[in-house]
């Protein structure tokens, strides 16, 4: 245990990149992104029979988009016990995409006198693009009793090019010939078996190894999941160092360790070999973004976070035709939005006949709590409700004064099993600094 421990200190030292050492970035091409609003609801209340009718005033989303994610965040009244059987009805612009029957259409959870509901879009019901997305709402029977909402809609945008010619999520639509929303996932290339000969010869500025597709009826399976890759790395796996690469920061330290080595000491320990296979997941490219911009938005940071989320399905489809039993999803930072949407496909595909552990490494997740300049996204109760889809979920972090001048990459989760801080810095010893991936 403690080997292993040490295998993801060492992971975490390496893998989140210093905001410090990043160039701003304008404008990014958005392939997946959000709408957020954190809202009094003052104008948006209507009355209706036998409640009331709320419509949190979101930010336009574009037209022609596939919807990821829905999170509600509502607010209730002082002395009020919030309830999703309250919840009636949560509304999208076209009626054929309302939410009927919110207690069993939506993941929910009470912290306070706020009441929590996600659906990460996971069963297919919803599948067409959106003509019209930037209205919603949602209805609370009984008295007027609500006196605020935090309401995110996360989308992207169908196959294509962007306004710069760049392909839309090329690792989503391309590989395994997956073209169109339409199409089918047949679990190639993407999620991958490597030998350890093969993976201590590849390098991060060659496109990734293929490898060899995880057998079918697998058992137990640990995924790796990586997460932004600012500085456009092909191989986010390889061994160290990183900073071979043309396109490398020079302020980035050489590696020591990596996901290589992770991945290496998993599958070459008899223990594990014998009864788990041991494999990555690549979204490499369309993790790949631009560095982070220094503007109050994080607009590079949040948009692969979406991206993220968008590949948490396809992961997730691919997987179960794989159908394990035992399953350990292991990702970094912004890698952490595709395993809590698989996990919560598998769970909804298989329910109890599947054990899902989630260990989070660093997970990026915005907490407007913890942000001091300017607005932001509020999505810790967003990640936090991932412990309801899951067998066993746990946090490994570090809090160091470089990632975390916002409180993006540490903290504690309420009901989660482990939350556990790796560095020492707090403490009077020596800090980590973090290093995406």
């Amino acid at each position: 245990m403690k080997k292993y421990l040490a295998i993801i200190v060492s992971l975490l030292v390496i893998l989140s990149s210093s905001y410090l050492y990043a160039a701003i970035a304008d404008n990014p091409e958005q392939h997946a992104y959000h709408s957020f609003v954190d809202d009094g609801l003052f104008g948006d209340i209507e009355q209706i029979v036998g409640g009331n009718k709320y419509s949190p005033s979101l930010p336009n989303i574009p037209g022609s988009v596939y919807i990821d994610e829905v999170y509600l965040k509502i607010k209730f009244g002082s002395g009020i016990s919030p309830d999703i059987n309250r919840i009636a009805k949560v509304n999208s612009c076209l009626d054929e995409q309302s939410f009927l029957d919110p207690a069993n259409d939506f993941h929910s959870m009470v912290d306070g006198n706020f009441l929590i509901l996600v659906n990460n879009y996971i069963d297919d019901r919803f599948t067409d693009l959106l003509s019209d997305a930037d209205c919603w709402s949602f209805e609370v029977t009984g008295d007027h009793d609500v006196v605020g909402a935090e309401m995110n809609i996360t989308y992207h945008n169908d196959s294509g090019t962007d306004t710069s010619g760049t392909d839309i999520m090329q690792d989503y639509y391309s590989a395994d010939g997956y073209v169109s929303e339409s199409g089918n996932f047949n679990g190639k290339s993407t999620l991958s078996v490597i030998p350890n000969e093969v993976l201590e010869n590849e390098k991060a500025c060659e496109p990734i190894s293929n490898g060899l597709k995880v057998p079918l009826n697998t058992e137990n399976l640990i995924v790796m999941v990586h997460g932004w890759n600012p500085e456009g790395y092909k191989n986010y796996y390889a061994p160290g160092p990183l900073d071979n690469c043309q396109r490398a920061i020079e302020s980035t330290p050489n590696l020591e360790f990596s996901w290589y080595h992770l991945y290496a000491n998993l599958s070459s320990k008899v223990e594990i070999n014998d009864d788990w296979v041991v494999s990555r997941y690549d979204w490499s490219e369309d993790a790949s973004n631009g560095l982070i911009s220094l503007g109050l938005e994080f607009t590079n940071a949040n948009e692969v976070r979406d991206r993220s989320h968008v590949h948490g399905l396809r992961l997730g489809k691919i997987i179960d035709q794989i159908r394990p039993k035992r399953i350990q999803l292991i990702a970094h930072s912004a890698g952490n939005w595709a395993t809590r949407r698989a996990a919560d496909y598998l769970r909804n595909r298989f329910g109890n006949n599947i054990e899902i552990e989630l260990i989070a490494l660093d997970p990026f997740v915005n907490d407007f709590d913890r942000f001091t300049i300017g607005v932001d996204l509020d999505l810790k109760s967003d990640f936090e409700i991932t412990k309801n889809w899951v067998d066993k979920a746990k946090n490994y972090y570090v809090d160091d004064s470089l990632t975390d001048i916002v409180g993006y990459t540490s903290g504690n989760y309420f009901g989660w099993d482990k939350n556990l801080q790796l560095d020492f810095g707090s403490n009077g010893g020596s800090e980590y600094q973090s290093y995406h991936g």
